[in-house]
């Protein structure tokens, strides 16, 4: 980081060890696009919540796994609605 230059504000610390919800409309299509089609369902909802908070672990719930699922493995959905919450980090 460069320094702050005078009467600027300091930069706070880093929002990712708080809890945080948040709600969402994933386009999958975009995110399994190219992929093959062994990977197509489970890839697509683990992709875009790393990419949204930012952190490489993430718990999927089964609720949004079987209304991935209800249309196969390779004939996914092209967009699903979900809540994407952060637990707030032990460190």
């Amino acid at each position: 980081l460069t320094p702050a230059k005078k009467g600027a504000e300091k930069k706070s610390w880093s929002t990712i060890n708080q809890a945080v919800t948040r709600e969402h409309t994933i386009n999958i299509h975009k995110r399994i696009h190219g992929m093959g089609s062994k990977n197509r369902a489970p890839r697509g909802i683990q992709r875009n919540p790393e990419c949204q908070e930012g952190v490489p672990d993430v718990y999927t719930d089964t609720r949004i796994r079987k209304a991935v699922w209800t249309k196969g493995k390779t004939h996914t959905h092209t967009s699903i609605y979900m809540r994407l919450s952060r637990k707030r980090n032990k460190d």
